[in-house]
């Protein structure tokens, strides 16, 4: 778990100090490409990713496309590996009544829409599933750095507001691969952003899909204040999304990616809760906390009836081109 450092938004001196971190990952990152052979499954495989650590919005992409599979009567699944779980078996079914902490956060979320399955290795998950099921599609929740498993159609995601960062390597930056290398390898791109903005440079060449984040529930909150906090790579992802709702906000809080929750933790907030309203006094706007869905799922059923969380949806502009390419995956 961990907080996205600050310069890994724009270069500065820690960024230039870690460079020589990069070069190494980049060497061990082509060494792996090198040495590894992707298997192929009996079973179609679309991997929905991105090429920074984390925060692009790969999560409501794969549901999105997950709703256009049901449009088009695609029996589907989605694997995921279970952020920061550790599970016995090769492979586990997310069910109803399944903890984030004993399945990861974002699979509760993809449960929630389609059959869902973690695994410890994508490759053995996938061949099981391929075996014992009659899926046409896998949807895999990240992965395209993955090489274990052959992917038909490899999706990346990119968020105007975050682009590649400062366009280092991990440690020096949030990228994961070259970006030139990536999208060489990548059949689609799924850039988010506002509808009227230029598509970069970089993306001249290649099938971009637009989308826009849609946040569904707004106007629940329009006449609240707001104590807003979240545990994301991105917080302030959040933050602005509040923001061009014109939401207000009175506090704002960010934990580490991943956080997990605790008693404390919760206890906290609710004194932040409780505070605010002493000071606000009575006959005013209501004050709440509010989150997103990401980190709500993870609370105690007693907590989420105390805490409102945001939702929203990816919303493509051209769903044709979606449907056509997975449309063509069938006929392979």
């Amino acid at each position: 778990m961990f907080k996205t450092p600050f310069f890994w938004q724009r270069p500065n001196i820690i960024a230039l100090a870690l460079s020589p971190f990069s070069v190494i990952y980049l060497l061990f990152f082509f060494l792996i490409k090198f040495l590894s052979k992707p298997k192929n499954v009996n079973i179609k495989i679309i991997c929905v990713g991105n090429f920074t650590a984390g925060g692009q919005g790969k999560t409501p992409c794969a549901l999105a496309i997950s709703k256009i599979c049901d449009e088009l009567k695609i029996k589907h699944a989605f694997l995921s590996r279970g952020y920061g779980v550790k599970i016995n078996e090769e492979l586990r079914e997310v069910k109803a009544n399944d903890l984030a902490s004993e399945v990861g956060d974002e699979p509760i979320l993809l449960s929630k829409q389609a059959p869902t399955f973690i695994a410890k290795n994508r490759y053995q998950g996938a061949k099981i599933l391929s075996d014992k099921n009659n899926f046409e599609f896998l949807i895999l929740d990240d992965g395209l750095q993955n090489n274990s498993l052959k992917k038909d159609l490899k999706i990346a995601v990119i968020d105007e507001k975050i682009m590649f960062g400062n366009n280092l390597l991990l440690p020096a930056g949030p990228l994961r691969e070259p970006v030139s290398y990536g999208l060489k390898n990548v059949d689609l791109v799924i850039y988010i952003g506002k509808k009227n903005n230029d598509l970069p440079d970089i993306l001249e060449n290649k099938k971009v899909i637009r989308g826009v984040t849609e946040v569904l529930n707004y106007q629940n909150f329009i006449d609240k204040k707001i104590i807003a906090f979240c545990g994301i790579a991105y917080p302030q992802k959040f933050f602005s999304s509040l923001q061009d709702c014109n939401l207000r906000i009175i506090d704002k809080i960010a934990f580490d990616d991943h956080h997990v929750y605790s008693q404390k933790d919760l206890e906290e907030l609710a004194q932040k809760l409780s505070q605010a309203k002493e000071n606000q006094g009575e006959g005013q706007s209501e004050i709440i906390l509010l989150t997103t869905k990401k980190d709500w799922v993870k609370f105690p059923s007693d907590w989420q009836n105390k805490i409102a969380y945001l939702d929203i949806a990816i919303k493509f502009d051209d769903e044709n081109l979606l449907k056509f390419e997975l449309k063509k995956l069938l006929k392979c």
